[in-house]
């Protein structure tokens, strides 16, 4: 459930980190002088909402069925001395729900959770800037509990990961592309040669379960110690499974790519009629 929003370097928003986010009740009133950002706020949702519904290559579809920012260009705040838009959030996530695609780690595989009902407080940041006339994502930050993924994206579809300020080196050459969602899928493209009619193809895949690998590997590396020297490795790895430290470690970060989620209006606590401005996006 999407909680609140905070708009940066959007129309009349500038791009302080530190303004306050805008949280979304049954009912919010916006008083304030003309040109402040009123409507900007109030168009951001349906914005938001024909970006995840249309079939774009972008993150952000500025002209659609529900409203027109024009472009890229005109939506940009003027005299910004950054070419980056950002659109912030604050999540409530129920990582316990089995409804939500993992279009990130798993190619879209449903995921089934065998724990309580346990909501999540998420902070998301998205940052999207313009390429030769086209919206590219370039940056995406996730705060979960104590932990800080920064994503940053290259026009090649390359990505490094940053957790908590600390680079790893088998993170900083993963693979993102636009799917016809708000945030791009990110993870890591395998390639595997085969011999079909003995002429050699090679063959490039999705590998679905790169995070999890390396996750676990990391997990096993600081349990290691603690097991006798003859156990194996395919024991230790089934016990850290068994555990499932690490499927609701990812449980979450999977449900924020589920964007249907945190922008399906009619589920929204605030159902958006804005009359004044003719919209009707419940």
């Amino acid at each position: 459930m999407l909680n609140s929003i905070r708009l940066r370097n959007l129309r009349s928003f500038n791009n302080e980190p530190t303004s306050p986010f805008i949280e979304l009740k049954p009912l919010t009133v916006f008083v304030g002088k003309n040109s402040c950002g009123k409507s900007t706020c109030l168009r951001s949702l349906p914005l938001l909402r024909q970006s995840v519904e249309a079939r774009t290559t972008g993150p952000i579809l500025w002209y659609g069925s529900y409203v027109d920012f024009g472009a890229f260009s005109e939506a940009v705040t003027k005299d910004s001395n950054t070419n980056v838009i950002y659109f912030d959030f604050l999540l409530e996530l129920d990582t316990s729900q089995e409804r939500y695609p993992t279009a990130m780690f798993s190619g879209g595989r449903r995921f089934r959770s065998a724990y309580e009902s346990n909501n999540v407080i998420a902070q998301v940041q998205l940052g999207v800037t313009d390429v030769d006339n086209k919206t590219i994502a370039s940056s995406l930050k996730i705060k979960i509990n104590n932990f800080d993924y920064d994503f940053e994206f290259s026009e090649n579809g390359k990505c490094t990961l940053s957790i908590n300020n600390e680079a790893h080196l088998e993170l900083d050459n993963l693979d993102s592309f636009q799917h016809r969602q708000l945030l791009p899928v990110i993870g890591k493209i395998r390639e595997r040669d085969r011999t079909i009619d003995g002429v050699k193809r090679t063959h490039r895949f999705w590998d679905e379960s790169y995070f999890e690998t390396f996750f676990t590997q990391k997990l096993k590396k600081k349990l290691s110690p603690f097991f006798h020297s003859n156990t194996s490795e395919q024991k230790i790895n089934s016990g850290i499974q068994r555990i499932g430290i690490i499927e609701r470690g990812l449980s979450s970060i999977r449900v924020i790519w589920n964007m249907y989620l945190a922008f399906d209006i009619q589920k929204q606590r605030c159902q958006w009629q804005i009359y004044s401005q003719g919209y009707d996006c419940h």
